[in-house]
């Protein structure tokens, strides 16, 4: 299933660079960068581990969730309308920051997959995102999510963040008890990450979509 979600993470990457029309927005914009690293970080990983015959592409990936995650928690900042809200998008961002550094200083290291970083970042922005959830059903207007972009996004996000958080919450659990991981669990781990990241770049390439052809001519 690799094949998939690398396919979901170029249809994304294609479908953002309809961000660069006019009348788009200046702030969408930013999706491009991401899903282009996006796509640079994947392939380095998979060249590391192919190319350059290496053990693993922990390193990698440990300071790439430190950029992604800080995406997530920015991007859903912009899409909150409470003041107190974004407040607690700001102070889970710093939390996860400062838990990252700890971590990959002090705890894991940079060596090895620093799953507590993955954990509490996802666990905080599955959180943030149900502030968004609330927010739209506060709303006294019918929403027309044909018409709403970030609503896919911050979708995209919860069901990546939610899937991921329990998946390797679950393996921790697993290994701290020392539990025979078994074939069963690991179709599982590998299907329920897989599922994950195509929910998530098909989400975003739909809102890049409905962004563009929402766009004022």
């Amino acid at each position: 299933m690799p094949l998939f979600y690398l396919v979901a993470e170029w249809i994304a990457f294609i479908t953002s660079l309809l961000l660069f029309f006019k009348n788009t927005g200046k702030f969408y914009k930013w999706f491009i960068l991401y899903c282009a690293t996006v796509l640079v970080v994947e392939h380095s990983g998979r060249w590391i581990i192919l190319s350059l015959h290496l053990t693993s592409n922990h390193v990698l990936y440990n300071f790439a969730i430190l950029f992604f995650v800080s995406f997530y928690f920015f991007s859903l900042h912009h899409f909150l309308y409470s003041a107190r809200n974004r407040r607690i998008v700001i102070i889970c961002a710093i939390v996860f920051v400062s838990f990252w550094l700890i971590n990959i200083i002090f705890i894991q290291g940079y060596n090895r997959f620093d799953s507590y970083s993955f954990i509490i970042g996802y666990t905080l922005l599955a959180i943030c995102c149900v502030l968004y959830y609330i927010e739209m059903m506060k709303k006294n207007s019918i929403i027309l999510f044909n018409k709403e972009p970030a609503f896919f996004i911050v979708s995209g996000y919860f069901i990546y963040s939610f899937l991921l958080a329990l998946i390797l919450t679950l393996h921790e659990y697993f290994a701290y008890f020392d539990t025979p991981v078994t074939i069963v669990y690991r179709k599982a781990f590998n299907t329920i990450t897989d599922i994950s990241n195509v929910a998530l770049y098909l989400l975003l390439s739909i809102a890049f979509i409905i962004k563009w052809t929402s766009r004022k001519l």
